[in-house]
């Protein structure tokens, strides 16, 4: 098989299934994508008239820089979930497009990316600019990224049809962090419980923890008692090790297992070992999308170093995420048990060690906390060796499994080569 018949091969279809009746798996699809776009919107809509009222009441200040940030945000996910809609509404009225729409020259749109960010820096030092402009250029530097590893991914892999990439990263983009943030706040509510009860038993714990929730409760004006509080908070062992137990080790495992959730829901059809890991990458990329508007909305003057240390992140969560779907594959659909315990294994201590690294520095470095352990301090002097590495290696990891998956569709023996069905199908 040539080159160049690989990078045309033609876009995968269920359509003979399903061909007759009511297709309730694209009417799901359908549904949950309208709702999605209308609370995305709502919410947007919502955060807009905030920072509106904030301008009138208080004046053009960076304060009111993160409404208009989290307004376009919101609006943008909404127009994500757009494709879903449509494709899922042309299948159910008998129509389906099987062409393949991603054209290669999208990946080079990345070259855009270094004037977006240079924008972004020169706009964010003031304060008309940064509230009108900035929030275009937030989107587009969050989004260039995840169109260009997704270039990377498929290069010369059989596509999936549009309703199935892009209903794969709307259920990445609203559904599977939806769901995580559910699962980490009731462990967190538990984890605070246990907790409470061990500070209960120090009085001197007591006495920060109280006045902290009081200083909460007005509003955190005084960000410089609320930071000695919390260092006090951390110097004791038991505090610290919970909160390095939550951010570096519960966190990531709730996450890598549930990013790829469009091949969970898939899980039982029959994907190829490059669908698994093609829509893994489109469901973690949903997940960086949601949780790169989410985290960044605030970063006012700061936006470039905050923009970049994201997009380290998103190729973070695409690579993980397509890992642990390409796992979820080989092990249920193939059976090769061994694949989704180490992929998942893996993409977890990468995470864990990212998050590690982010808690060790600010822990010493914003903080200051004293008498620490030596290995977080360690740590924290390499936080940013140790996150650069983690980027490159995957993007590297992303190179590679595009790489290998071609190989073996090549190879008589593949089976790569099979359909994928529609999402949700």
């Amino acid at each position: 098989m040539s080159t160049q018949e690989i990078d045309q091969f033609p876009v995968r279809s269920d359509r003979a299934k399903n061909d007759r009746g009511v297709h309730w798996p694209s009417i799901a699809q359908f549904s949950f994508s309208i709702l999605a776009i209308i609370g995305s919107w709502i919410v947007g809509l919502g955060f807009l008239l905030l920072g509106v009222s904030d301008i009138i009441n208080l004046g053009p200040s960076y304060t009111v820089v993160g409404s208009f940030l989290s307004a376009i945000g919101s609006l943008f996910a909404g127009v994500l979930v757009l494709p879903s809609a449509f494709f899922s509404l042309l299948r159910i009225i008998g129509n389906p497009v099987e062409k393949n729409l991603f054209s290669r020259w999208w990946g080079y749109l990345i070259v855009g990316l270094p004037a977006v960010i240079l924008i972004g820096y020169l706009v964010s030092s003031q304060v008309w600019l940064t509230i009108t402009i900035l929030p275009w250029m937030h989107v587009l530097a969050i989004g260039l990224p995840v169109i260009f590893l997704f270039y990377i991914v498929q290069r010369k892999l059989p596509m999936s049809s549009p309703q199935t990439n892009s209903g794969s990263l709307a259920i990445g983009l609203i559904a599977g962090p939806l769901l995580i943030l559910f699962i980490e706040i009731v462990m967190i509510v538990i984890a605070f419980v246990l907790l409470g009860l061990y500070v209960q038993q120090d009085p001197g714990l007591m006495v920060d923890v109280t006045a902290l929730s009081q200083q909460f409760s007005q509003g955190m004006n005084s960000m410089e008692g609320i930071t000695e509080r919390v260092r006090r908070l951390l110097s004791d062992p038991v505090l610290m090790t919970s909160v390095f137990a939550i951010g570096a080790l519960v966190i990531p495992l709730i996450e890598e297992l549930l990013k790829p959730i469009a091949v969970w829901l898939l899980v039982r059809r029959d994907l190829s070992p490059s669908d698994g890991f093609v829509l893994g990458v489109v469901s973690g990329a949903g997940y960086a999308i949601f949780e790169n508007l989410a985290l960044s909305s605030n970063s006012g003057p700061d936006w470039m170093i905050v923009i970049l240390a994201r997009t380290g992140t998103t190729v973070l969560h695409m690579a993980t995420s397509g890992l642990v779907g390409w796992g979820i594959v080989m092990t249920f659909r193939h059976k090769k048990y061994v694949y989704f315990p180490v992929m998942y294994l893996l993409a977890a201590v990468m995470h864990s060690l990212w998050n590690g690294s982010v808690i060790s520095d600010t822990v010493v470095n914003f903080l200051s906390v004293e008498d620490i352990p030596a290995v977080i301090q360690q740590t924290a002097g390499t936080t940013e060796y140790l996150l650069i590495g983690l980027t490159i290696f995957s993007l590297l990891i992303m190179f590679s499994m595009n790489i290998l998956l071609r190989r073996a569709i090549m190879s008589p023996a593949s089976d790569g080569s099979k359909s994928a069905p529609s999402v949700m199908d």
